[in-house]
């Protein structure tokens, strides 16, 4: 040891040595670090890459160490160095530790670390043993063979220490202790070896082919350690840069995980929460501190064995949590684990369920109440009624309709809010009256429904019934006034198994119907009666759709004469329908029911077409009057029909006469008001039937184009016995001089009523004593001259 260090302090160079030390400690703090990084990569390929960088950066350190030692030593002659041996030892060292980079970048096992051991110092001492070789001068190179073996073994120690306790992935020291044991490995292989030559003096020795000056091999040095310094650099950039990645990288995972709106735990593989996101402490109701560390199985009532590694991605499905605040919430788990890293562990999912039931809860209510009242509404009763039906004892189901009466008016003179009011406080009391036995429903507007089960007496359901009738009568407060509404009610019971819920429904809305009918206020069964008075309704409704199709009308043609002269001046054209098996039917019998569809269009279009293709034989200046219907005003096409009507008989459009009633009028006035101002561009004229019963009568007399208004027949049959009646008839002739309307009387049946009229003015005439309605081969014989025959 002593000759060791004689050889240091008499042979060397300090400023060598403190040389070779720093540029041995920085190649190996650049190969441990372009290690590390190759150790943090997922991609094989590039951890080789790394690991040969690291290999290279180490090799060419040591070697490096060895000649700025050896230009350091000073035998007391000229020193040069063969070119060839210097080079190939720098290959050695680079090969020895490229071999040990690459197989501990895989796995570190003692085994692998054992070998890589020995690689190692191999390759060092070769290197080392190899250069010295490479050493010309003038005197022979002998060895001490104690020396040379107590290198060795140092160096074999320093480095299996090295390889063996000093290497780690995490342990920053023992890093630094492998520092250290590769320092003390390297510098006691060169010091040791180097004390161990003994040159001897001699002359004529032969040179080598390739000498290199002390210089030389100087530079070659620098030249690794700038090498060296550029590789440190690079690795250190590196290693910066992607620090600042990975530091981004996992600030913007934490955002992602703060930003989510479920609350996500990072569980060990025992169980015990490693992190957790912002959400679970607004979950959980404590800081991510109190989170950290605790036992997932009490805080999250999971079983441990959901953590375990191995275990595929799975819903753990919903369940009810206790959180620390004692509440009690609904969540859905679920797991996912990662097994990429040496560590695996588990992510917990919760999403907090709280907010989904109290939306779902909300749809219920949305879904099957009423939101005006607060009861079922018509989606509610349909499903109630539904399984109840399809119960095995289902005939104890029964129906109750409630339509209230004059409600549309309360809304037109109180107001929306008004009638709003109203429902709320029907809604109530029907469901006082029903008193728990049955279920209340608003179906839509003013109609009410109750369903009724487990009762089978008739005499019980009348009992209600009669009870939300006297309920539904009672004054009701509003703001400033008191009305009274009162109702109308259609029950029907569930007669048989096979009852539908739509057959009941109907059946009820028929018994509605039949009691709105008996007049306000009423209750009506759906008895056999009533279905048998259905059943004939039905059937007149099925014959009428098939009289459509056979051309089973007829018209019949009442006169209209002048009140002076008692000519014709034109005829009104009055529907009948010859049904099979019946005779005769005139159109208060079957115009209701054509009215409720759209068989009122066809029959209408029928009678337009086939009266002005028999006008068209009657002298001219004889006009044809054609009635329309409340409901053929919502026929797109009316005004189209009307002008082929003309077109195709060839009849002048100042001949047809349409007849319109006040209560067509009412049913929808600015339609109306736009068709009939349609029509009269055509040329045709208009008349105001039935004139007087109306309430509004004078405003549409204003507002609308009218040719003439037809005066009542329940005025005309007064006339001789009551005053009133004469007044207003002498009122409406006044109003049509006025405004230059020509007054048509009806219902006129006797000669002292037509002297009448056509002393005050009054334009034309009719009625049965001027002529019955005839067929309209008899308006052709009868023709229009002379006075008419009282039929």
């Amino acid at each position: 040891m002593y000759q060791v260090f004689t050889c240091i302090r008499d042979d060397h160079s300090w400023t060598s040595v403190a040389l070779a030390v720093v540029i041995l400690l920085l190649s190996s703090v650049s190969a441990m670090l372009v290690f590390h990084r190759g150790q943090l990569s997922q991609n094989l390929r590039a951890r080789r890459v790394w690991a040969a960088a690291s290999g290279i950066t180490t090799g060419l350190g040591i070697w490096a160490t060895h000649f700025v030692a050896m230009l350091g030593y000073d035998p007391g002659f000229a020193v040069e160095f063969d070119g060839t041996i210097t080079v190939l030892s720098a290959f050695v060292s680079i090969a020895a530790f490229l071999i040990t980079s690459q197989i501990l970048i895989s796995e570190m096992t003692t085994i692998r670390r054992i070998v890589c051991a020995i690689i190692a110092s191999a390759g060092v001492a070769s290197m080392h043993y190899y250069g010295m070789s490479g050493l010309h001068v003038s005197g022979l190179i002998e060895y001490d063979a104690s020396l040379v073996l107590t290198s060795l073994l140092i160096c074999g120690v320093f480095f299996g220490l090295t390889y063996t306790i000093g290497l780690s992935e995490e342990d920053r020291w023992r890093n630094l202790i492998g520092l250290a044991m590769s320092a003390l490995a390297v510098a006691g292989l060169h010091y040791t070896g180097a004390s161990a030559v003994n040159i001897i003096p001699l002359r004529g020795l032969s040179n080598a082919a390739w000498t290199v000056q002390a210089a030389t091999v100087e530079l070659w040095i620098v030249l690794s350690i700038i090498a060296i310094v550029l590789v440190a650099s690079l690795a250190a950039g590196l290693d910066e840069v992607l620090f600042r990645l990975h530091v981004r990288q996992k600030r913007h995972m934490g955002v992602l995980a703060d930003a989510a709106t479920e609350s996500l735990f990072i569980v060990s593989t025992d169980g015990v929460i490693l992190d957790a996101n912002a959400a679970s402490e607004k979950l959980l109701g404590i800081s991510k501190r109190e989170i950290k560390g605790r036992n997932s199985a009490d805080l999250l009532q999971v079983s441990t064995h959901d953590f375990e590694p191995g275990l595929p991605e799975a819903d753990l499905g919903e369940r009810v949590l206790k959180i620390p605040t004692g509440q009690r919430v609904p969540v859905i788990i679920s797991r996912t684990t990662e097994e990429g890293g040496k560590t695996p562990f588990t992510v917990i999912s919760v999403r907090d369920e709280r907010k989904r039931h109290e939306y779902e809860k909300e749809i219920r209510t949305l879904a099957f109440e009423d939101q005006l009242t607060g009861i079922a509404n018509r989606a509610a009763f349909q499903r109630h009624a539904s399984r109840l039906l399809e119960r095995q004892n289902s005939h104890d189901v029964s129906i109750l309709l409630v339509d209230l009466n004059g409600f549309k008016s309360i809304n037109d003179q109180f107001g929306h809010a008004a009638g709003d009011l109203v429902l709320q406080t029907i809604a109530v009391r029907l469901k006082r009256a029903a008193g728990g036995a049955a279920l209340v429903a608003r179906l839509g507007g003013d109609e009410f429904a109750l369903l009724v089960h487990g009762v089978c007496d008739k005499s019980a359901i009348s009992q209600m019934a009669e009870e939300c009738l006297k309920v539904s009568s009672q004054p009701i407060n509003l703001r400033q006034s008191t009305v009274l509404v009162g109702a109308s009610i259609g029950v029907a019971f569930c007669r048989s198994k096979r009852e539908t819920l739509p057959g009941i429904m109907k059946a009820a809305d028929r018994a509605l119907y039949a009691a709105k009918g008996d007049g306000w206020n009423g209750v009506r069964f759906y008895d056999d009666a009533l279905h048998a008075e259905h059943e004939m309704r039905s059937q007149l409704e099925y014959d009428l759709h098939q009289a459509c199709r056979k051309n089973e009308f007829e018209l019949y043609y009442q006169p209209k004469v002048d009140a002076t002269t008692r000519l014709t001046v034109g005829y009104e054209a009055l529907i009948r329908w010859n049904r099979p098996g019946h005779g005769l039917v005139y159109p208060d019998t079957f115009i209701p029911i054509a009215e409720q569809g759209t068989l009122i269009n066809e029959i209408g279009a029928w009678t337009l077409f086939r009266a002005c293709e028999q006008a068209c034989a009657w002298p001219d200046g004889q006009t044809v009057a054609v009635n329309l219907s409340g409901r053929q005003f919502l026929d797109p096409n009316l005004v189209s029909t009307v002008r082929a009507a003309l077109e195709k008989s060839g009849l002048a459009p100042e001949r047809l006469e349409l007849e319109v009633t006040e209560t067509a009028l009412v049913q929808n006035s600015e339609l109306a008001a736009n068709v009939l101002t349609k029509l009269k561009r055509i040329g045709i004229k208009i008349a105001l039937d039935d004139f007087g019963t109306g309430y509004s009568s004078l405003s549409y007399v204003r507002q609308l184009p009218f040719d003439r208004i037809k005066i009542d027949r329940s005025f005309v049959c007064d006339l001789n016995h009551d005053k009133r009646a004469s007044s207003i008839i002498d009122t409406i002739i006044f109003l049509g001089k006025a405004l230059n309307i020509g007054i048509v009387a009806e219902g006129v049946e006797t000669e002292a009523q037509a002297k009448y009229l056509a002393a005050i003015s009054c334009r034309e005439l009719q009625g049965y004593h001027i002529a019955k309605p005839m067929p309209h081969a008899q308006t052709i014989l009868r023709g229009g001259h002379g006075a008419c025959a009282v039929a």
